[in-house]
């Protein structure tokens, strides 16, 4: 006996089918997300949609997001305005932001700009 060919649309729909229950469906994701060759197949948009819905959570958020900042590639695409308030975000803390600014200092064009600046803002306006 010959079994009948199955066509990728009714895969699909059989995936579907068994991905309404959440743990399946959890585990089957966990599983593509595993295999590069169906990651590559995976739209640039759909790409985008998954790791905004993934970073919601706050501890996997704090895991990535050094792992994207250290790579030169992905900094390079960040507008300006988004590095300054990343920057920004990131020296809310006093001791964070003195350390970042001491280094800055020590770059000659950097603090060259930095004592040019005639209407610096140090939060002092009423």
């Amino acid at each position: 006996m010959s079994e009948a060919a199955v066509t990728p649309q009714e895969k699909v729909s059989a995936i579907h089918t068994l991905a309404q229950d959440e743990a399946v469906a959890a585990t089957v994701t966990g599983d593509l997300l595993r295999r590069p060759a169906v990651v590559a197949q995976v739209r640039p948009e759909d790409k985008v949609r998954v790791v905004e819905e993934l970073t919601r959570d706050d501890e996997v958020a704090a895991a990535v997001a050094p792992k994207f900042l250290h790579r030169p590639a992905v900094v390079a695409r960040v507008t300006p305005a988004e590095k300054v308030k990343v920057v920004e975000e990131l020296t809310r803390d006093d001791h964070v932001a003195a350390e970042v600014t001491t280094g800055l200092l020590r770059r000659p064009d950097v603090a060259a700009r930095a004592m040019a600046d005639d209407h610096p803002d140090y939060g002092l306006a009423a």
